[in-house]
Parts: structure tokens; C-alpha cells; sequence
């Protein structure tokens, strides 16, 4: 058979042809391949770049950081103050549920129990320790006693103590030891019950300065002021006694001589701590007993106070100028990666005119 060396050199021709076409077809679609290819690089890179860095982020919580640990004790001093409230309206509302007869008793057996502590003289009045030390001495029989007074409604509380004007409200529990004290405020043992009367002294103790409660901080502090004049109230199973501020002495933790009896006398005195914050001395606000409503107006009709309002105003403004500072922090970091993120874009699409340039010189050769 003869083979026709002309059209064998034609075919061979024709296949370089086609091979040289076939790889110059491959060229363009691996050229097509990688353009797609860092254009979605590209598009993963600007969606990261779109995102705030991990600086501003860090920031941004460090700012809501600390809005939240400016404003948590005041918001918890708030809720406190509206659990007092609840307290003592809820401690009310039971004594006057109780039958004339059950609030007579208990009456009763609370003035036959002043009447012998001021014929006593107060005897453990003299060896009661500071109460906000180590205790109040509460073990004798004579203490025994005292538990049993004032015992109904059977919810621990004895009275309440209300100084409207500094806006204070507190259930008032026996004995002033730590744990009546961090619950509201306690009764001085060897004082008198809060069932007022001649020659009476009822003392009713609780702290200041706490973290998260308002006791009696306002007695000298957060803005509020003991004044002589103020009226503040003791209301005990369901009766009002107004007290009208008469002195106010600032004394040492062992002295205990102005909480005595004063014969012929029906007071009341509020005890806490100062100066605010550093708790070395006693401050001892007193009251005379005074009528219901004139001097001093019944509970319900005196003035109160509207500072929690402020505090209030001042928490929704940290937390309104902190998240507007996140938002333009935010926001700037997105505008200066969205600047990055354009001059980027330049630069890809000289790199990618320059390659497109090249290939094509490339192609023509």
C-alpha cells in the first residue's frame, strides 16, 4: 500500500493546527477560571473588609463595660428601695387585717413592757456593744421577752419607720444584729418599743453606704440632709406615730448616753453610721413625739420625696450617650475600612488592566 507523503504531511499539519488551537483555547479558559476566581477572593475580602476591626469592637464593649458598672448599684439601690416600699405596705396592710382584739393585745403587752423597761432604769442599755460591730447582746431573759412582743402579723416585722421627706421607707425587725440590719432596719434592744408613750425612747437602727441598698443614707448623704423640724413616722400595727426632728448629734460608736429614757419625754431616735462612706462615728437623728394632723400631717398626706427620679434621668443618660458613642465608633470604623476597601479596588483593577494587557501581547505573538 503507498502512502502519499504530501497528504500525510498535510494531516500532520492539520493536527499541529488543531493542537495549537486546542491549547490556545485552554489558555483563555484558565485566563476566564482566574479572573472569576479573585473576583470572589476579591468580594470575600471586601465583605471582610466591611466588617469593624477587632480594636473597635473591643472597645465598644469596654464603653458598654462600663456604662453597666457605673449604673448597677444605682439601678440596684432603686430596686432595693422598691422592695423596702413593697415591704412595708404589704407589713401594713396585714396589721390592719388583724381583728381589734389580736391589735389590742399585742398593744397592750408592748406599753406593759416599756412601763417596766423605764422602771428598770434600762440595765442592758449600759452593755449593749456598737450594733454594727459585733452585736447587741441579745441573750438574757429579759431578751426572751422582748422576742415575744410585737410578734403579729407573723412576718418578722414589729413597725415600720417612713422619713418622707428623704424619701426613706423601712420594715423595722427585732434586734440589730447583721442579718436584721441587712434586710432593713432593727429595733435597739433595751430601747423602747415603737408603741410611743411618756417616758419612751424607742431607737431604730440600719446602715449606710451599702453597695446595693438604701438604708439610711439620706439621713447624710446621696444628696439628702437630716433638718430639725422633719417629721418622720413609726407606724405599728396600723397606728401612726409622728416624730418631729428635735436634735442631731453626731456621736462615738461606745456612747450610748443620749439613748436613754428621758422622763416625761415620748422620743424616737434614728441611728446610723458617718460620716458616708467611711462609718468611724454615729449619727443620731431624734424625734419628739408630736400629733396626727396637726403639726404633723397624716402619712399619706405628707410630702415625699422625688429624687429617684434624678437617679433615674442620670442612668438613662450614661447609657444614651454610650450607645450613641458605640454606634459613631462603629460607624467611623466602617467608613475608614470602606476607604481601604475602595483604594484596594483601584489597585486590583490596575493589576488586573496590566495582566489583561500583557496576555493579550502574549496572545498576538
Amino acid at each position: 500500500m503507498t502512502i502519499d507523503r504530501g497528504s500525510e504531511h498535510e494531516y500532520r499539519n492539520s493536527d499541529d493546527a488543531c493542537a495549537g488551537t486546542g491549547g490556545e483555547g485552554l489558555h483563555a479558559t484558565d485566563y476566564g477560571s482566574n479572573k472569576y476566581q479573585n473576583k470572589r477572593h476579591t468580594t470575600r475580602q471586601d465583605d471582610k473588609r466591611r466588617r469593624p476591626s477587632a480594636r473597635i469592637i473591643a472597645g465598644c464593649m469596654l464603653l458598654l463595660l462600663s456604662a453597666l458598672l457605673a449604673t448597677l448599684p444605682f439601678m440596684m439601690m432603686l430596686s432595693s428601695s422598691r422592695a423596702q416600699q413593697a415591704a412595708d405596705d404589704a407589713h401594713d396592710r396585714a396589721a390592719r387585717e388583724l381583728t381589734a382584739k389580736k391589735r389590742r393585745a399585742q398593744w397592750n403587752a408592748a406599753v406593759a413592757y416599756n412601763k417596766r423597761l423605764a422602771v428598770s432604769g434600762q440595765p442592758v442599755l449600759g452593755k449593749i456593744v456598737d450594733p454594727f460591730t459585733t452585736g447587741d447582746g441579745e441573750g438574757t431573759s429579759l431578751a426572751q421577752e422582748y422576742k415575744k412582743q410585737l410578734t403579729l402579723p407573723a412576718d418578722g416585722v414589729m413597725s415600720t419607720v417612713r422619713y418622707p421627706r428623704l424619701g426613706i421607707s423601712l420594715p423595722v425587725r427585732h434586734g440589730t444584729d447583721q442579718e436584721v440590719l441587712a434586710r432593713g432596719a432593727g429595733h435597739l434592744y433595751g430601747t423602747s418599743l415603737p408603741v410611743g408613750g411618756t417616758n419612751t425612747h424607742t431607737v431604730v437602727s440600719a446602715h449606710t453606704g451599702l453597695a446595693d441598698k438604701v438604708m439610711f443614707d439620706k439621713l447624710d448623704g446621696l444628696g439628702g440632709r437630716a433638718k430639725k423640724g422633719d417629721i418622720f413616722y413609726l407606724t405599728t400595727l396600723g397606728t401612726d406615730l409622728a416624730y418631729k426632728v428635735v436634735d442631731i448629734r453626731v456621736v462615738d460608736p461606745g456612747d450610748f448616753s443620749k439613748l436613754r429614757i428621758v422622763k416625761g419625754k415620748d422620743l424616737a431616735t434614728l441611728l446610723t453610721c458617718t460620716p458616708y462612706g467611711v462609718n468611724t462615728q454615729r449619727l443620731l437623728v431624734t424625734g419628739e413625739r408630736v400629733k396626727i394632723p396637726v403639726p404633723a400631717p397624716p402619712v399619706s398626706a405628707a410630702g415625699r420625696d422625688r429624687s429617684w427620679i434624678w437617679w433615674v434621668v442620670g442612668i438613662l443618660a450614661v447609657w444614651i450617650v454610650m450607645i450613641l458613642a458605640v454606634v459613631r465608633a462603629l460607624a467611623a470604623g466602617k467608613s475608614r475600612t470602606s476607604a481601604g476597601h475602595a483604594h484596594g479596588r483601584h489597585i486590583a483593577a490596575v493589576s488586573a488592566s496590566s495582566k489583561d494587557a500583557v496576555d493579550t501581547q502574549d496572545r498576538q505573538k
